[in-house]
C-alpha cells in the first residue's frame, strides 16, 4: 500500500509543477543546461542605446530606464539572472562591441537579415510603427518615392538604416541618436527622417520641434523589437524566449500604460462589410462589381484611418508645444498669444492690463554651484511658487525664458498688481531655496507695469515697461519690487503714442 501511495504522490507533485510553472508572477521552466549556463554566468553585460526613449534610454540621474529595462526586471525576477548596462556608451559603441562579443546582449533591436547573421534574436517582445517626419514647408513629400535624390537623416545602425540600404535612390545621413537626426530636420539640415512613431513622437514632443509633422507610410506593417545575444550562447536565447512567453497580457498592458501615451491604435472596429447577394442566377458582370465595390470602400476606408491617426498626432503635438516641458506653466511662445488675445477683449472693454516680470537674482551662479539638476529643481519651485499666488481665474503665469517668468493680470491696475508682486518676492525668499551663498537664499527682481489699452500703445509697449522695471530692481540691489511708473520712461511711452 506504501509503494502505490508514494507514487500517487510523486504524480501529483509532477503535475503541480507543470501546472503553476508558467502562472503568473511565477519562474520559469528551465532545463539542467539553462540553469547551468545561469550558474555559469549570473551576470549578462547589456548594451544599450542611451537615447532610444521610451524603449531604453539613461535618465538625468544616470540610471537606465524604458519598456527594455522593464521586459529584462520581469525576466530577472523569474530566472535569476541579473543585467547589467554599459551606461558611457553610444549606441554604435555599443553596437560595436557587441559584434566583438566584448557585450553579451543588445537589449532592443529590431530584426534585419544582417543583426540575424552577427546575433541570435529572441522572440519579438514588442511592436512598433515605421514613420517618415518632415517639415511642414515640405508638403510634397507624401511617401517614400518623393525622397528620391534627398538627404534623409537616420539613426546609425538601427533597422531603419538597414532598411533605407534598400533604396539607392535615397541619399542617407546617418547619425548616433534619434534626437540629433530629428534637429537636423527641423533645421533644414536634412529634408526628412525614418524611425518608429513612439520614440520619435516622444523627442518631437520633448524638444518644441514644432515645425515637423508625420508621414504615414507602410501603414499595415508594424517592426517587432527583439533581444540581440552573441552566436555562441544559444542557451541564453532559450532562457529569454521561455521568459517572453511567462510574461502575461496584464503584465505587458501595464508596461505599455507606463511608458506610452500617444494612441497609436485607432479602433474604429472591422472594414464595413458587404452583403453578398444570394440567389440561383448571379451573373459575372454583377459579380465583378461587387468585388471591385468592396476594395474601393476598403481604400477609403483605409486611408480615412490614416488621416485620423495623424490628425490625432498632431493635435497632441500642437498642444505639448504651449507647456513649457520643464516647469509645467505655459511657454513663451503661448504667452505671445495669450497677450495678443486678451489686449483685444480688454481694448473693446476699456479695462487696463497689469504685467508682473520676475527674474531669479543671481541663477547663473547659482547653476555654476549646485549644477544643472538643482538649478531646473530652482525654476520649479519658483515657478509652482507663482502659480500659487494666482488666486483669479484668469490670471496667467508664463516661463517667459531662462530664469524669467511673466504673469498677466486681466483688468488689473498697477498697484493691485504691485500686492501680488510683493506678495511673490515674500514668498520666495520665504521658501529659504539655498543660494550660492551660504547664508542667504534664492531671491527674484521683479518689475511691474500696467497699461490702458487705449489706441496706439501696443502689447509691446507693455512689455517693455514692465521689463525696464525689472532692470531697475536688479540695479537697485535685487530682491525688490519695482513699478513702471515710478521711471522716467514711463511717461515718455504713454505720451510718445
Amino acid at each position: 500500500m506504501k509503494r502505490p501511495a508514494i507514487i500517487f504522490i510523486i504524480i501529483i507533485l509532477a503535475v503541480s509543477t507543470l501546472i503553476f510553472c508558467d502562472a503568473e508572477g511565477g519562474t520559469v521552466c528551465l532545463t539542467e543546461e539553462e540553469r547551468n549556463f545561469i550558474r555559469d554566468n549570473p551576470v549578462i553585460s547589456l548594451g544599450v542605446d542611451p537615447k532610444f526613449v521610451p524603449f531604453e534610454f539613461i535618465d538625468i540621474d544616470g540610471e537606465y530606464k524604458g519598456i527594455a529595462d522593464d521586459y529584462m526586471a520581469l525576466i530577472s525576477k523569474r530566472t535569476g539572472l541579473k543585467f547589467e548596462p554599459r551606461k558611457n556608451l553610444s549606441w554604435p559603441e555599443a553596437y560595436d562591441l557587441a559584434l566583438a562579443r566584448e557585450l553579451d546582449l543588445l537589449s532592443a533591436v529590431g530584426k534585419t537579415a544582417e543583426r540575424e547573421k552577427c546575433f541570435i534574436l529572441s522572440k519579438p517582445y514588442y511592436f512598433f510603427k515605421r514613420v517618415l517626419v518632415t517639415t511642414n514647408e515640405n508638403a510634397g513629400i507624401g511617401c517614400l518615392d518623393d525622397l528620391r535624390g534627398l538627404a534623409v537623416a537616420v539613426q546609425r545602425n538601427s533597422s531603419h538604416h538597414s532598411y533605407l540600404l534598400n533604396y539607392e535612390e535615397v541619399n542617407l545621413s546617418l547619425y548616433d541618436s534619434v534626437e540629433s537626426a530629428l534637429v537636423a530636420v527641423t533645421t533644414g539640415e536634412e529634408k526628412a527622417f525614418i524611425g518608429n512613431l513612439a520614440t520619435t513622437n516622444y523627442l518631437i514632443r520633448s524638444n518644441g520641434l514644432t515645425n515637423l509633422r508625420f508621414v504615414s507610410f507602410e501603414a499595415e506593417k508594424q517592426q517587432s523589437l527583439h533581444f540581440a545575444v552573441r552566436k555562441d550562447w544559444p542557451e541564453l536565447v532559450s532562457i529569454l524566449n521561455k521568459s517572453i512567453d511567462s510574461i502575461t497580457e496584464k503584465e505587458k498592458s501595464e508596461i505599455n500604460k507606463k511608458w506610452i501615451d500617444l494612441d497609436t491604435k485607432l479602433d474604429y472596429g472591422p472594414f464595413i462589410r458587404i452583403a453578398i447577394v444570394i440567389g440561383t442566377l448571379v451573373s459575372v458582370v454583377l459579380a465583378v462589381s461587387w468585388f471591385w465595390i468592396i476594395r474601393l470602400r476598403k481604400e477609403v476606408a483605409e486611408r480615412k484611418r490614416a488621416e485620423l491617426k495623424l490628425q490625432d498626432a498632431n493635435s497632441k503635438l500642437e498642444k505639448m508645444t504651449m507647456i513649457d516641458g520643464l516647469t509645467c506653466i505655459f511657454n513663451r511662445r503661448y504667452f505671445d498669444s495669450f497677450l495678443t488675445s486678451l489686449w483685444g477683449i480688454n481694448k473693446r472693454e476699456e479695462f487696463p492690463i497689469g504685467l508682473i516680470m520676475i527674474d531669479i537674482d543671481l541663477f547663473k551662479n547659482y547653476n555654476d554651484r549646485f549644477g544643472h539638476v538643482a538649478g531646473d529643481q530652482c525654476l520649479k519651485s519658483v515657478a509652482k511658487i507663482i502659480e500659487g499666488a494666482l488666486s483669479r481665474e484668469g490670471d496667467f503665469v508664463a516661463r517667459f525664458g531662462g530664469e524669467e517668468f511673466a504673469v498677466l493680470l486681466s483688468n488689473t491696475r498697477e498697484n493691485e498688481a504691485a500686492i501680488l508682486a510683493e506678495r511673490i518676492r515674500e514668498k520666495v525668499e520665504s521658501t529659504m531655496i539655498e543660494n550660492e551663498v551660504p547664508e542667504k537664499h534664492v531671491t527674484v527682481s521683479v518689475g511691474v507695469a500696467s497699461f490702458q489699452t487705449v489706441e496706439g500703445v501696443t502689447p509691446n509697449d507693455l512689455i517693455y515697461t514692465a521689463d525696464c522695471a525689472l532692470y531697475k530692481a536688479k540695479e537697485g540691489g535685487r530682491n525688490r519690487v519695482v513699478r513702471a511708473s515710478d521711471l522716467p520712461i514711463f511717461d515718455s511711452v504713454l505720451f510718445s503714442k
